[in-house]
């Protein structure tokens, strides 16, 4: 008995799953055909062996691809709801009247706005009959002279 080489044993296991996953392929296409009644026109025995490992290879990438993705997502999702800054209580704040208060409160603020407006008006300085508005009186300007 002669020894083989790896490139023999390798191609011989390929063979094998390429029949595995051909019968596998076989048996969905029926399950569609049968149960849902769609039916793709693929014969998966016409197919060489190295077509279906590689077709199964890259559905399996694709699947891992999309997995990936979608996790990276939720996490990011995650990091952004985490990252937000605290909210600050808003116990301090008065509560938001309702639509009824709203006349009643426009009053109270124009009411408040004239009592300010009342307070802040200068008094004026009364002028007595010999002194000017610049607080010197005519004495002491004639003095100067």
């Amino acid at each position: 008995m002669a020894a083989r080489s790896w490139q023999d044993e390798l191609a011989q296991q390929a063979e094998e799953g390429s029949a595995r996953l051909r019968e596998l392929l076989s048996v969905g296409l029926g399950f569609l055909r049968t149960e849902l009644g769609l039916d793709l026109g693929l014969e998966p025995k016409r197919y060489p062996g190295w077509v279906i490992l590689v077709g199964t290879g890259a559905l399996g990438l694709l699947l891992l691809f999309l997995l990936g993705y979608g996790w990276a997502a939720a996490c990011a999702g995650a990091r952004k709801k985490r990252r937000s800054p605290p909210r600050k209580r808003e116990e301090a704040a008065p509560p938001t009247p309702a639509p009824d208060d709203l006349a009643q409160l426009k009053n109270l603020r124009s009411e408040e706005q004239k009592k300010k407006n009342r307070k802040k008006l200068p008094e004026k300085p009364k002028v007595s009959s010999g002194e000017e508005p610049g607080g010197q009186g005519k004495r002491e300007l004639r003095s100067r002279w």
